[in-house]
């Protein structure tokens, strides 16, 4: 019965070797049903394609080639990103593989003993303006033409991130 279905979907063109369905294949796909069902808006499938395009050293491996031995490597050596886009990257490998063994398509995910690894990246000590540095700034910034001045200004007093002022409407 299973041949019989192999070679009816070979002949009508609908036959997908699972085989050769690779990491990338199903990761956009996935993303791309999210958007079409509107699920994810469109600046979000793009942020989570940038991300897909971080893991472009796994990507056009089939799926059921890859290993947790692979998979180690792999996130070994991204420890210099930023422990935020390693968090996206790992959250984005483990949905992959989650749906992949969903689907059939692997039965077993090999990212499931895998520990997300933490970032090298040197963090820099971030502190905050003294008074009379805000004085200055907010005397630059009301009188002389500096881009964006606007949204520094509205950051600074209120303390919103540039992402979130910019989203205002």
């Amino acid at each position: 019965e299973k041949l019989n279905q192999i070679e009816f979907g070979i002949q009508t063109g609908t036959f997908v070797d699972k085989s050769a369905i690779t990491f990338y294949q199903l990761a956009k796909q996935i993303l791309d049903d999210e958007r079409n069902l509107n699920y994810i808006k469109t600046p979000t499938y793009f942020r989570h394609m940038e991300t897909l395009k971080q893991l472009r050293g796994i990507y056009h491996t089939p799926l059921q080639q890859m290993n947790d031995v692979l998979i180690k490597d792999f996130l070994l050596k991204n420890q210099d990103y930023a422990q935020s886009a390693i968090n996206k990257q790992y959250t984005m490998m483990q949905r992959t593989f989650r749906e992949a063994v969903d689907r059939g398509i692997l039965t077993k995910n090999p990212m499931e003993r895998l520990r997300k690894p933490k970032s090298t990246q040197k963090r820099e000590k971030v502190r905050a303006l003294t008074v009379e540095e805000q004085r200055r700034m907010m005397a630059v910034l009301t009188t002389e033409d500096v881009q964006y001045s606007q949204q520094m200004l509205l950051s600074m007093l209120t303390g919103m991130r540039m992402g979130e002022i910019n989203a205002l409407e």
